[in-house]
C-alpha cells in the first residue's frame, strides 16, 4: 500500500484501498500473465481512480512491472504516456 501512496495524492481518495478491490484475470494488453488486484479508490463515494498494475515484456533484465493510477479521464499519476491498449484494458473498471 505505501507504494500505491507514493503515486496517488492521499486527498484524491478517502475509502480503504484494500476492502475496495477487483481481480483482473490475466490480460495481454496490460502485459499481465497472471491475475492481478485492481485498487478502486472514491473520494466522498464518487469513483476518483483504479491503481493496477501493468508490465512491459521487454526490460533489458526482463519484465518491468509498473503500478499506475489512471483518473476518470484516463490521464495517469504521475504523468506517463498510455497506450490505446491500456486504456481500453482499464475502461470497464473505471466507473
Amino acid at each position: 500500500m505505501n507504494l500505491v501512496t507514493q503515486i496517488v495524492p492521499r486527498a484524491k481518495f478517502d475509502n480503504d484501498l484494500l476492502a475496495y478491490t477487483l481481480t483482473l484475470p490475466p490480460n495481454a494488453q496490460l502485459g499481465t500473465d497472471q491475475p492481478s488486484t485492481v485498487y478502486r479508490a472514491r473520494l466522498q463515494g464518487t469513483p476518483s481512480m483504479v491503481i493496477l498494475e501493468a508490465v512491459a515484456p521487454d526490460g533489458y533484465s526482463g519484465k518491468i512491472r509498473i503500478i499506475v493510477g489512471v483518473v476518470q479521464l484516463l490521464s495517469l499519476c504521475p504523468l506517463l504516456a498510455v497506450s490505446n491498449s491500456v486504456a481500453n484494458a482499464v475502461k470497464p473498471l473505471l466507473w
